[in-house]
C-alpha cells in the first residue's frame, strides 16, 4: 500500500497492489483512490481592486476583541496569505476542542466585498464568502490567524498557540464538522 503525499489537485492518495497466482500465470491488481480538490476560482481570489481591510480579531474569555482598519501593502499581504490557502478536503473531520478563537475579515473591494472567517482553533479553517455565496472551505485558518497577530502586533494573550500551550486541563478529544465541499 502507498500513501502519497497531498497536493495542491488531490489528498488521501492511496495505492494498493495486489498479486496473486492464477493458474500457472500471476494476477495482479492495482487499486487507486484519491479524494479530487477544486481549483479555486477568480471569484474566491482577493481581487486587485483591494482598497482596505477591517479586520476583528475575537478571543473570548481571554482578551479583548480588536478591531482594525488596514491598508497598504499590509491589507494586500493578508490578502495574498488568504489567496494561497488551499481547499479543504471534503468530508467529516474530527476537530480538538476549539474556544472559538477567530478572525474576522473583510476586505472591501471596488467591486463586492470579500468576507474571511478564519478558525484560529479547532478545525482551523477559512471560510470566504463572496456576494452573500458561501466558497468551498479553505485549509489553513491559523495561518491566516498568525498573519494577523503578526500584521497587527498583538501581544502574546492572542495568540492561540501559546495560551493553549500554558492551558492545562482543556479537554481531549474532539467533535465533528462537516466541512462542505
Amino acid at each position: 500500500m502507498y500513501d502519497g503525499r497531498p497536493t495542491a489537485a488531490y489528498s488521501q492518495l492511496t495505492l494498493v497492489v495486489a498479486v496473486t497466482r492464477e493458474g500457472q500465470g500471476v494476477a495482479v491488481r492495482a487499486d487507486a483512490e484519491a479524494v479530487w480538490l477544486p481549483r479555486r476560482t477568480a471569484a474566491e481570489h482577493i481581487g486587485a481592486t483591494l482598497t482596505l481591510l477591517d479586520v476583528t480579531v475575537i478571543r473570548p474569555g481571554v482578551a479583548p476583541t480588536v478591531h482594525r482598519t488596514v491598508t497598504g501593502h499590509l491589507a494586500r499581504r493578508l490578502a495574498d496569505v488568504v489567496d494561497h490557502l488551499p481547499v479543504r478536503s471534503p468530508g467529516l473531520s474530527i476537530c480538538p476542542n476549539d474556544p472559538g478563537y477567530a478572525d474576522l475579515l473583510v476586505f472591501h473591494l471596488d467591486g463586492p466585498d470579500v468576507v474571511v472567517r478564519a478558525d484560529a482553533t479547532g478545525c482551523a479553517t477559512a471560510q470566504l464568502t463572496v456576494s452573500h455565496r458561501t466558497q468551498p472551505s479553505l485549509q489553513g485558518g491559523s495561518a491566516v490567524d498568525s498573519a494577523v497577530i503578526k500584521a497587527l502586533d498583538l501581544p502574546a494573550a492572542y495568540d492561540p498557540s501559546a495560551r493553549l500551550a500554558v492551558q492545562t486541563g482543556v479537554a481531549s478529544g474532539g467533535y465533528l464538522r462537516r466541512v462542505r465541499s
